[in-house]
């Protein structure tokens, strides 16, 4: 589950019965990193599981526009995609031991 308050930190957490309610069908893992929900309809939640502190997160268009730029010390990232247009879009996280690429539908 993914909690947060009102600063906008987010961190996930084990047996709480609230958060994002999620299928696992929702859930895309790849390497490092785990992105929910997906397909979505605006906000996802990236997680990463690697022991470095800074991540580059950098989501791009089927043409390869860049359309969102992030760098986080966090290991979840809430990112709200609600006013890109529907589509397929490519979400990349980097660090020094991560390089992950995951498609992402936007309904």
């Amino acid at each position: 589950m993914v909690v947060g308050n009102i600063e906008k930190c987010f961190a996930t957490s084990e047996g709480y019965g609230f958060g994002i309610p999620v299928n696992e069908e929702q859930v895309t893992n790849q390497g490092n990193v785990k992105v929910y929900p997906n397909p979505t309809d605006g906000v996802i939640f990236v997680e990463i599981n690697d022991e470095d502190d800074l991540h580059t997160l950098i989501i791009t268009d089927g043409v390869g526009v860049q359309v969102y730029n992030l760098e986080t010390k966090s290991k979840t990232a809430r990112i709200d995609i609600s006013s890109l247009a529907a589509g397929a879009y490519y979400l990349s996280v980097t660090s020094t031991s991560t390089n992950d690429v995951i498609t992402i539908i936007k309904n």
